[in-house]
């Protein structure tokens, strides 16, 4: 059987949620190798609610190692990154 591989990229938004139930808004941008999982992107924040108003910053995703799902047809990883922020 022939193996191949097939570069893809891909984009959507992401959301995340402080302890205290402040909201933190961002783009997502990566790209990968079919069946590997994502190999660079990462994420910029738009927008903010609470105290978290007004961050800048990103998430730069660094490669990391491909993780067998736990169910077929479903997608598992893990993220490894450098996340950078400010607030004013």
């Amino acid at each position: 059987m022939k193996k191949f591989s097939m570069a893809l990229k891909g984009n959507g938004s992401i959301m995340f949620t402080c302890p205290n139930g402040d909201l933190i808004y961002g783009v997502l941008e990566n790209e990968g190798i079919l069946g590997a999982g994502p190999t660079s992107g990462g994420v910029t924040f738009i927008g903010r609610t609470g105290a978290c108003s007004g961050i800048q910053g990103k998430i730069e995703f660094m490669p990391r190692p491909a993780v067998k799902p736990s169910k077929e047809r479903t997608y598992q990883g893990i993220g490894i990154g450098k996340v950078s922020w400010k607030i004013p």
